[in-house]
């Protein structure tokens, strides 16, 4: 799949969106406290993968 320039726009337009989900929802759902330290990082990965 090839991305043009619209998809990249898209993805910049949502990326306050996923940043809301991620510190509320995902974050509230798995008991994760982020702080958006390196350190902060390794819980959602383990949860990702």
């Amino acid at each position: 799949m090839s991305y043009t320039k619209e998809n990249f726009e898209e993805w910049i337009m949502l990326i306050p969106f996923k940043m809301e989900y991620f510190t509320d929802i995902f974050a509230g759902e798995n008991n994760l406290k982020p702080d958006y330290s390196i350190e902060s990082l390794d819980e959602p990965e383990k949860c990702i993968l």
